[in-house]
Formats: C-alpha cells, structure tokens, sequence
C-alpha cells in the first residue's frame, strides 16, 4: 500500500509506502447482478465471514447492514484478531447459482456478489487530515431500543478533498461510532490512493471487485450439487460447511 505525502504544492507529489494493520480487515459485501436473489444470498455470505470470525475467536462487527427485504444490498464487517489478513483473498465476483425462492417456474438462476477488502493504516494521522474531515450526527436507524432512536449515536464522517464518507451506527456509544467511522474512512481514502498510486482511474475496491460481472467470477456456489469451487486454487468443498463458516480449505 502506498500514499501519496501531502504538501502545499500537489503537482509534485512523492509515493511513500503506508504502514497497514495486520490485525484488522473491513470487508464490504454488496449485491451486485440477480436482483433480490444476489441480495438473499450477500445476507447469506456476510453471515458465512461472521461465523468464520466467530471459529477463530476474532472480533466482529458490522459496522453497516442496509437490508433488503430478507437480504441485504451492503454489508460492511470489522474483523480483528490474530491472521485476519488471510481474507484479504476474498477480494472478487462470488457467483451463486440455484433455484431463487421468488421463481415459481422451478429455474436455475445465476446471481452476483462482490467482496472487497480494505486494511486499515495503521496511524490514522498519515492518511487522514482531521481539519479536511466533517463530521456528522444523526439517530441511527438500526436495532437497539429506545436510547439509539431518541439520541443522535450514529456518526457519519466525510472527507471533504475526494468525497468520501463512511457512516457508522452500530455502536450505542457516539465516542465508539466516532472511532470506527474515521477507521472505515481511512481505509477507503487508503484504498483511493493505493488505486492513484497504481495508476488505477478507479479506487482499490472497483479493482479489486470488478464490475459484478459473473465473468469475473473467482468462486461459484451451486447449490443443486451442494458444492463451492475457488475458480482460482481449483479447491471444491461442501456449500453447507461453508455456509456454515467453516471454509479454511479455501484461504489456508
């Protein structure tokens, strides 16, 4: 990973290397192509990375759930513990084929997900400059009883140079929302840079991701066969171990 150093004269910039975490990862699961049938299964996916989290005792939270209808379009996790890092593999097109619940005809349908993963600098201060970030409360409108709904817990931080924001509403402490929202910040203005810095027009997460386009595809999950291949590795395994957390074969 790599930034750009800030000076008073942008036009002559100096690539210097930045220090990343290797102990914490935020992974964003979003639906891409197949509709509500992509959304269904991002919610399935994201539940897969928590319960793999929860195997190897890592921290886990989910720092944003947008549901839709019983899916979900965007799932943002913290993982944090010993060899988090590992995942970083999960980068990509996850495609799922099966029969989706909302298709009487009894066909099989081909859905999308997209996996990007963003490390955190490890000092906050090299990659964010608090007087170019705003930030902003608001009640949030997640699970978590009366206390969340009458005051303003969630936070949202905006990086006024690119326009980058990231919102956080998890935590029923403002403090700890304030915290984690600079944290996801840091690691998508990281990830912006990693992308300028690799001559890249597009940010690290649409590189790392792709279009959402089955074609680039590095794992199909079938479930008529009940298996899961890495289009990678050629490494196949039982979809319902997966699902249910337990998919070491695939990362190591």
């Amino acid at each position: 990973m790599f930034l750009s150093s800030r000076r008073a004269d942008r036009s002559h910039q100096i690539i210097q290397p930045l220090r990343l975490r290797d102990d914490v990862l935020i992974l964003e699961i979003r639906a891409a192509m197949g509709g509500a049938d992509a959304e269904l299964f991002a919610a399935e996916l994201a539940r897969a990375y928590l319960g793999f989290a929860e195997r190897r005792g890592w921290a886990r939270e989910a720092l944003e759930w947008r549901n839709a209808g019983d899916g979900i379009r965007l799932a943002v996790l913290r993982l944090a513990g010993p060899g988090v890092a590992g995942l970083s593999s999960e980068a990509g097109t996850h495609r799922v084929q099966r029969q989706p619940v909302t298709d009487r005809a009894g066909r099989r349908h081909t859905s999308a997900v997209t996996v990007s993963t963003l490390p955190i600098p490890a000092d906050l201060s090299t990659i964010l400059d608090l007087r170019e970030v705003s930030l902003e409360t608001f009640r949030s409108s997640g699970a978590g009883g009366q206390n969340i709904q009458k005051t303003e817990t969630a936070v949202r931080a905006t990086h006024r140079p690119s326009g980058l924001t990231a919102a956080v509403q998890d935590e029923r402490s403002q403090s700890q929302n304030r915290q984690r929202a600079l944290e996801l910040l840091g690691a998508r203005v990281a990830a912006r840079a990693q992308g300028q810095a690799d001559g890249e027009r597009s940010d690290l997460r649409r590189s790392m991701v792709g279009s959402g386009h089955i074609a680039e595809r590095i794992r199909t999950y079938a479930y008529r066969e009940g298996l899961v291949t890495d289009h990678r590795s050629g490494a196949v395994m039982p979809l319902d171990r997966f699902l249910a957390g337990a998919f070491e074969p695939l990362i190591g």
